[in-house]
């Protein structure tokens, strides 16, 4: 399986390096005839810079011309220099101007760099079946975009549901890898979460323990798949001692729970609208009331929040992602986390500007997750 991933990441870093159809342009371009800025086709299809998405209906993307580099090609035509980039993230990495050029923003400095691929690379890590390529969104059962993706390709958000952001986010950052049948990974979306699967997904991510585990939870068994990941919510401070219970669903009011303590937020505000309010919990509302007041969580169409409903995974991703993209999750999350000490130990490698970073260092000693 290691040497499939390290197969696939060296695939994908090639299809970067080499893929696209090359323009050489010194002077500007000129005397090539394709004057300041040229559209470059990628890999069979259209970049698009504003999405970060490839696809056959996107715009063409347009690469500022710099007067002395171009797209590298296997076998430059005699007389023209050999240059080395990549492409990453709709910007081109140039091994020349390893900080970049500000006069030339399509360039991306190694630091940005490295991060991206390091991102392509965790990714790599959580979802080895899937072709090689970021973004990458592989569920058969979801819409692979957001609502302004796709207005931004002219296609219709018809078939968008309300959880598809939340999905894509926490896929993303790493939190969820779905479900391999064949040679198509679902999601799941409609399909109720357990106790010890809410706790599991969130602890994919580092969190700072605040105290020890000595044996406080009263049901934890040995060597359970969930052992690890219920034991540092423990240290974190995320669920207290006494009976877990993680075979039980995973109410709204627990994961609200979660969430909270997982989270930036503050305390709760005192108020709140549901119809049911006085159904929640004590324990649970203070952060019942502070993921309402901040957006992250809805009631129904009915005025309801039905406390003791189970969580389908769809609304766990959603709550999750909304926390996120809001900038209130503490620290790093699961792919960020890989992606930063990727790029540690690859910057204690010698810099050579001749060498194609996946077989510089490939980074498949550093466990996923990666938990430090």
């Amino acid at each position: 399986m290691k040497k499939r991933i390290v197969a696939l990441f060296f695939a994908f870093v090639l299809l970067l390096s080499v893929g696209a159809q090359a323009i050489y342009y010194p002077n500007g371009g000129e005397a090539y005839g394709v004057g300041r800025t040229a559209p470059v086709f990628y890999l069979g299809r259209y970049w698009d810079r504003v999405t970060g998405y490839l696809s056959e209906r996107s715009d063409p993307l347009i690469v500022q011309i710099c007067a002395d580099y171009g797209l590298e090609v296997p076998r430059p035509e005699p007389g023209k220099p050999e240059r080395r980039f990549q492409f990453c993230g709709g910007k081109i990495y140039h091994s020349d101007y390893p900080d970049g050029d500000p006069r030339y923003p399509a360039l991306s400095p190694r630091d940005e760099f490295l991060d991206y691929v390091g991102q392509a690379y965790a990714f790599s890590r959580q979802m080895p079946d899937v072709e090689p390529g970021y973004p990458a969104f592989p569920f058969s059962d979801v819409v692979p975009t957001d609502r302004a993706v796709l207005e931004a390709r002219q296609m219709s958000t018809a078939n968008c549901k309300w959880y598809d952001d939340g999905i894509r986010i926490t896929v993303r950052e790493g939190y969820f890898s779905g479900y391999v049948e064949g040679v198509e990974y679902y999601f799941y979306p409609e399909r109720e979460m357990t106790r010890a699967e809410a706790v599991t997904t969130l602890m994919r991510a580092p969190y700072e323990t605040v105290r020890e585990y000595q044996g406080e939870i009263s049901d934890l068994v040995p060597e359970a798949w969930y052992e690890e990941s219920v034991r540092r919510a423990y240290e974190c401070g995320f669920i207290d001692g006494g009976a877990f219970r993680p075979d039980e669903p995973a109410t709204r009011e627990f994961v609200a729970m979660l969430l909270h303590r997982a989270s930036i937020l503050s305390g709760g505000t005192g108020e709140l609208g549901f119809t049911d309010g006085e159904e929640i919990s004590a324990e649970y509302r203070e952060a019942v009331e502070a993921l309402t007041a901040e957006g992250i969580l809805a009631g129904y169409g009915d005025g309801s929040f039905r406390p003791h409903g189970t969580v389908l995974r769809a609304e766990f991703a959603t709550m999750l992602g909304r926390l996120i993209e809001r900038e209130l999750i503490p620290g790093d999350t699961p792919n960020q986390h890989w992606a930063a000490e990727f790029k540690r130990r690859f910057l204690l490698q010698p810099y050579n500007p001749n060498v194609t970073l996946g077989s510089d260092y490939s980074g498949e000693d550093i466990p996923y997750p990666y938990f430090g």
